[in-house]
């Protein structure tokens, strides 16, 4: 009887990169030294999981909150 493995390795590596215009597309520039660490290289197939990253309007956020004092003590 044989039998047949299939391993999948994930290396993982969050990178955030604004939208160009590049000719007629868009596209999204990964730093070099960031695919280095990872061991990717030219020519190399990649899944990429784009999300859009979230923008938080904090105005009046803390529009009732006391003052902060600065102090040396931590009440966790």
């Amino acid at each position: 009887m044989s039998y047949t493995y299939r391993i999948t390795v994930i290396n993982m590596v969050i990178v955030e990169s604004k939208a160009k215009k590049w000719g007629n597309s868009v596209g999204f520039i990964i730093p070099k030294d960031v695919l280095k660490d990872i061991g990717v290289e030219e020519g190399e197939t990649l899944e990429i999981d784009i999300r859009r990253k979230k923008r938080i309007n904090g105005f009046g956020l803390f529009r009732h909150a006391k003052p902060f004092i600065e102090s040396d003590e931590h009440n966790f």
